[in-house]
């Protein structure tokens, strides 16, 4: 932290040295010393924020912005709710020849009277809380099991997309789909 607030080095902040090979080092460190449940919970808290962290290059993946109007800023009482945020999901979903994000942007709203927090769930999606669309897994499942395509190959063709997913991430939904 030194470094940081003497030198203003963001680069030693815990967001940006904490990668998929640390955690690994961690998790191993934590077993070779006899597990702990609070090495659970600090991991559940860092993957939660790791939902916000996009998994795609967004200066080589189209994104697609789709906004969801809240209902309640509709009709006679819009003026009873003030937009304090946004909530943003990202979906992989594949187009004819290439992939494409969709990013589903959703108000946070508070209501004035009785300051209560509203906001709109994510669309539902075919594997629920899974960054993948309808469209890809359909696409994932065909190069999978009509075309023969393993899934580490169709990791390095996502990546030379600039889309960043594990094989074990492809291998989960794989797996999810096929009992859905």
């Amino acid at each position: 932290t030194r470094r940081f607030y003497e030198q203003d080095d963001s680069r030693v902040l815990p967001r940006n040295i904490a990668c998929k090979a640390a955690f690994e080092n961690a998790i191993s460190l934590d077993i070779a010393m006899g597990g702990s449940t609070n090495t659970v919970l600090h991991l559940l808290a860092a993957a939660e924020e790791a939902e916000s962290v996009p998994f795609f290059d967004e200066s080589r993946v189209p994104v697609e912005t789709i906004e969801l109007k809240p209902p309640e800023l509709e009709g006679a009482e819009a003026g009873a709710f003030e937009v304090i945020g946004q909530k943003v999901t990202h979906r992989l979903a594949q187009r004819p020849g290439s992939y494409v994000i969709l990013k589903y942007v959703r108000s946070v709203l508070k209501r004035r009277a009785t300051q209560t927090i509203h906001c709109a769930p994510a669309p539902a999606g075919v594997i629920e809380g899974s960054r993948a669309d309808v469209s890809f897994l359909a696409g994932l499942l065909v190069d999978k099991f009509a075309w023969h395509l393993p899934l580490h190959r169709q990791a390095k063709m996502l990546a030379g997309q600039g889309v960043d997913l594990d094989v074990s991430t492809l291998v989960h939904w794989i797996s999810r789909a096929a009992w859905w």
